[in-house]
């Protein structure tokens, strides 16, 4: 039988024994298909299909694989042919993009052989620089940039040269501005030369908007001069996002400019853009743009709150709610004393809406250095208009139990709000979208977890308490309302609190979750641990209708985070008494759990808790120390499970502290400092591991740079404080020994 013709770019493609190439889901014997449809898709809806069905085979997720470069040929065929049509052409480039730009490779014949394979075909690509289509020529510009000679797969100097002289070529006839800033990115990306001319065009005022941007980002990539001129010429394109809505790589607002000067080291030029963009901007629009990038700096420079505060308080009075709450975001989030802000703030604090709910979670994380800033006055803030208070009680609730010990005072008036609650919730906001139930129930939760940091002082909120252990113990945290039992009960005058937890942690209908809650708050109430021994190691019912068989289910069948977490309750409260049932749920959370990264801390954490009874354990704190967020936790369980020896399961210590500085230097983590202490303090750092912890906390450059948005400046704020205290300690402590 004979085989139909190859459409457009797809010749000699079955000649190709695709069987023995894999993709995303498998062997690939399914590309033939894949591009045919991709090269015939006659309407824009079937070509979006088969656009998905080539990207998520050939480019999953930004993976290449074999087969993607086996593909390579045949997709430069159709995005050249001019037989094909336009948004054919346009799709092939695209997935040739996306191919060049890749760096996550599965099982290629060589390193960077995808890119290899692109860059062979920039010969037969490159003319389409000319091309009729504007949507053609802009995405071969974005096929063009990850192919530029300072990547790591560099074109060969024949094909850099070709390149450099059509985009060249190109530049004296391109007439359309979104294009036309695309070609000059990528013209500096190709030559050194054209760099030269980047600040005149940035400066010169008969230019598009869109190329005068080009400019200005390309002067920033490249590391050449910024100056004030540069800095004026972005206040008078502001707002800089109306001018890069068309165009491809060039999508760097105000906030991607600042960011990339901090990046390369240029802090002052960056606040600096700021303060000229500020002074001279206006609008609501610029506005907007001005607050987003004042935000992203202030979360990669220390010096920035400090510098950016007094040009965003005429913000805060501004009338307009949209650009009033960036302000407060920033008050609350960037860990700044600024009392000039504080008499505003009251008074928004005060209003009944949303609006001063944010102001107020303002007040409640802004440094008190204002006379009428104090505890008090906020608790009493709070307690007037607590069913309108959602974000205030959630930032509350996280100083508490979090965050200790910030904390409210305790407020009669917000006790009796507190209680009111309790049995009958507030409603959620009007905005709160499709999570009102979770936000119910976390509101209960906060509620709770105030109670539980007021403690005794609480206590007159027993009643409600009891009801909600007594009829409602499913619309509540169970564990926030066996903590906040223990907070505030009094065992001697309320005798039947412990009686209530003790039926709790032995009831057969309650879930096993539950009972370890009620048996760990009766431990803290009366001391008494034989409940969640008990519970520990003897069958439990099974919480899952799903299960079809038995109805009981042993600690091994739970899932790992309530092993773990009852195997850190059991080795708090009974010490080294219990290794043997501990050590099994240990190895089996650090083996199964490689992949996640939170799971396996938790385990390392009980692993340094255990110390030397954890030592068959120790092939997989080896395996875990290698990981990028597991590395600082893996290094201090090896040291505690090893404890005296010099190299630690092999490893020196100070490998093991340089495993901890490398880790830090990624992420910042209060838990990586402890562990450095704890390594120093058996072998002391080098000069070079000083200097690098001295940079960790005097740079300007944050060190935590993940985690809460909300909480990353504090947690960087935290994490400075204790870098330069521990360098202190360590830079003056004598040598052991």
């Amino acid at each position: 039988m004979s085989r139909l013709p190859a459409p457009t770019g797809l010749d000699g493609i079955h000649l190709t024994d695709w069987s023995r190439l894999r993709h995303a889901y498998g062997p690939a014997t399914d590309v033939p298909a894949l591009l045919h449809a991709l090269a015939t898709a006659a309407d824009p809806e079937a070509l979006s299909e088969a656009e998905q069905e080539v990207w998520s085979s050939l480019v999953h997720q930004g993976t290449v694989y074999g087969a993607t470069v086996a593909a390579v040929p045949f997709l430069a065929a159709l995005a050249a042919a001019a037989a094909a049509t336009t948004a054919n052409r346009a799709a092939a480039l695209g997935v040739l993009a996306s191919i060049a730009e890749s760096t996550d490779e599965h099982e290629l014949p060589s390193p960077g052989a995808a890119r290899t394979a692109v860059v062979a075909r920039l010969p037969s690509l490159t003319p389409l620089l000319s091309d009729p289509s504007a949507e053609i020529r802009q995405t071969a510009l974005t096929l063009l940039l990850p192919c530029a000679p300072d990547t790591t797969s560099a074109p060969a100097a024949a094909t850099s040269d070709a390149v450099r002289a059509a985009l060249r070529h190109r530049w004296q006839q391109e007439a359309e501005p979104a294009v036309r800033a695309d070609l000059l990115t990528v013209r500096a990306a190709f030559d050194p030369a054209a760099r030269a001319e980047l600040p005149g065009h940035a400066r010169a005022a008969a230019l598009p908007g869109p190329v005068r941007i080009a400019a200005l980002r390309a002067t920033v990539v490249h590391g050449l001069p910024w100056d004030a001129g540069l800095s004026a010429v972005v206040a008078e394109l502001a707002p800089v996002e109306a001018h890069t809505e068309r165009t491809a790589l060039n999508r760097w607002t105000l906030p991607a400019l600042v960011t990339g000067l901090h990046g390369r080291g240029d802090a002052e030029a960056a606040l600096a853009l700021l303060e000229t963009t500020a002074a001279r901007a206006s609008g609501p629009a610029a506005a907007r743009e001005l607050l987003s990038a004042a935000d992203s700096l202030a979360r990669r420079s220390r010096s920035a709150p400090a510098r950016l505060l007094p040009v965003l308080l005429p913000f805060l009075t501004h009338g307009d709610p949209a650009l009033t709450a960036p302000v407060l975001d920033a008050l609350a989030q960037w860990g700044e004393p600024f009392p000039q802000a504080v008499p505003a703030l009251l008074r928004l604090a005060d209003r009944p809406d949303q609006l001063g709910d944010h102001a107020l979670q303002a007040l409640l994380l802004l440094p008190r250095t204002h006379p009428a800033h104090t505890p008090a006055r906020l608790a009493d803030l709070l307690g007037r208009r607590l069913a309108h208070r959602w974000r205030s009680l959630r930032t509350v609730h996280a100083q508490s139990v979090e965050h200790p010990p910030a904390v409210l005072p305790f407020d009669a008036r917000l006790l009796a709000a507190v209680r009111a609650e309790l049995l009958a919730p507030a409603p959620p906001p009007p905005d709160s979208g499709p999570w009102v139930r979770g936000l119910v129930e976390n509101r209960t939760t906060e509620l709770l977890g105030l109670l539980t940091a007021w403690g005794p002082a609480a206590r007159p909120a027993l009643p409600e308490l009891r009801q909600l252990l007594d009829e409602r113990p499913d619309r509540v945290n169970v564990h926030a309302l066996a903590g906040a039992l223990a907070a505030v009960a009094d065992p001697a005058r309320d005798p039947d609190v412990p009686a209530a937890l003790r039926a709790s942690a032995s009831a057969p209908g309650t879930p096993w979750y539950g009972r370890r809650a009620a048996a760990t708050a009766l431990h803290a109430l009366t001391g008494d641990d034989a409940p969640l021994l008990a519970l520990f190691t003897a069958p439990v019912p099974a919480p899952a209708p799903n299960r079809p068989s038995p109805d009981v289910v042993r600690p091994d069948d739970l899932h790992p985070n309530d092993l773990l977490a009852a195997a850190e309750a059991v080795r708090s409260l009974s010490g080294d008494r219990h290794p043997d049932a501990l050590l099994p749920h240990l190895t089996d959370a650090l083996a199964r759990d490689a992949g996640s990264s939170w799971r396996s801390s938790r385990a390392l954490r009980l692993a340094t808790r255990l110390g030397p009874a954890a030592a068959p354990a120790t092939p997989l704190l080896l395996r875990l120390l290698a990981h990028p967020e597991n590395g600082a936790d893996a290094a201090r369980a090896l040291a505690a499970v090893h404890p005296g020896s010099a190299r630690p399961a092999g490893v020196a210590r100070s490998g093991l502290a340089d495993r901890v500085l490398a880790a830090l230097a990624a992420d910042g983590s209060l838990s990586g400092l402890e562990t450095l202490g704890v390594l120093a303090a058996a072998e002391p750092l080098t000069p070079a591991q000083l200097a690098a912890l001295h940079r960790l906390a005097t740079s300007d450059a944050r060190a935590v740079r993940s985690g809460s948005h909300d909480r990353i400046v504090h947690d960087d704020l935290a994490f400075r404080a204790a870098a330069r205290a521990l360098h202190t300690s360590l830079s003056t402590t004598p040598a052991p020994g």
